[in-house]
C-alpha cells in the first residue's frame, strides 16, 4: 500500500480513519480487537490515529508476531497514547475486528473462537477490517466467524465476500483505497454481482394494454406444483402477460 510517511500509516489506515470520525462523535468509546499480523498492524495503526479523540480499548489476545504488527505496536507504544482497559462486558459504541485478514487458511483456535461469539453478542455497531474474522480465503466461514454490520475491504473486492455462505457476516461492503487505483487488483472474473440498477423489471406503464400487451409466459410442472405457484404469483406481480 502507499505510505504518508509523514505518520507511517498507510492509507487503508487512513480511509478506516475517515469512515470512523464521519460516522462516530468524538468520545464515542471503541474497542479494536488486532490480530498478531498484518491485519492487526492496520487496527494499531487505526488505534493511533483515533486514540487522542475517543474513548478507546486496543485488545491484542495473541500478541504481536509479524514485523509489521510489531512496528506499529513499538509506535504506538511510544506515543503514550490515552487507551482504556479493555472491557469484558464489551459494552463499546463501536468494535472493530482487525483479527485475521482475507487470506485465512486455518481455524481459529478455541479462544478466539470465544472471543468472536462475544463480539457478535455484544451491543455496539460491528466493523470487520478487509473480511470479517473466520471467514476463509473460499468463501466458507468457520463455524464461528464475526458477524459485521460494515466490511471496509482493502484495495480492491475479494471473492470470498461475495460467496452465498459469506451474506450473514459482510453487512455492507466498502472498499477502501490503497492509494493505487483498484483496477490494479481487480480482474476480470466469471463471478458477477448483481446490483439493484442491473434489475429492470417489466412493470406495466401503458394504461390501454391487454394481456399480450407484455408478452406471454408459460410455466410448465411436474407433479410437484409449488414452484410453479410460486413464478406465476412472481408474474403476476411483475407484470408479464
Amino acid at each position: 500500500c502507499r505510505r504518508d510517511w509523514s505518520s507511517d500509516v498507510c492509507s487503508s489506515d487512513l480511509g478506516m480513519e475517515k469512515w470512523i470520525r464521519d460516522r462516530f462523535k468524538l468520545h464515542s468509546s471503541i474497542a479494536i480487537i488486532a490480530g498478531p499480523g498484518n491485519n492487526g498492524a492496520d487496527g494499531i495503526a487505526l488505534a493511533r490515529l483515533l486514540a487522542k479523540d475517543y474513548q478507546l480499548s486496543l485488545y491484542l489476545p495473541q500478541g504481536s508476531r509479524s514485523s509489521l504488527n510489531q512496528i506499529q505496536l513499538d509506535r504506538f507504544n511510544l506515543l503514550n497514547l490515552p487507551l482504556l482497559p479493555f472491557q469484558n462486558d464489551y459494552s463499546y459504541d463501536l468494535i472493530v475486528d482487525a483479527l485475521f485478514g482475507s487470506g485465512l487458511n486455518r481455524s481459529p483456535d478455541e479462544n478466539i473462537s470465544a472471543l468472536i461469539d462475544s463480539l457478535n453478542a455484544a451491543k455496539g455497531y460491528k466493523l470487520a477490517c478487509d473480511v470479517p474474522s473466520g471467514l476463509f480465503l473460499s468463501g466458507q466461514p468457520h463455524a464461528t466467524t464475526f458477524i459485521a454490520d460494515t466490511t471496509l475491504t482493502m484495495g480492491a473486492l475479494k471473492l470470498n465476500l461475495f460467496s452465498d455462505f459469506a451474506k450473514d457476516f459482510t453487512g455492507v461492503i466498502e472498499t477502501i483505497s490503497l492509494g493505487i487505483h483498484r483496477d490494479y487488483y481487480e480482474t476480470d472474473s466469471s463471478w458477477k454481482v448483481l446490483e439493484s440498477s442491473d434489475l429492470v423489471l417489466p412493470l406495466r406503464k401503458k394504461l390501454s394494454s391487454n394481456k399480450g400487451t407484455y408478452g406471454h409466459l408459460a410455466i410448465v410442472c411436474g407433479e410437484k406444483t409449488g414452484a410453479a405457484v410460486i413464478a406465476g404469483s412472481a408474474a403476476l406481480r411483475f407484470g408479464s402477460g
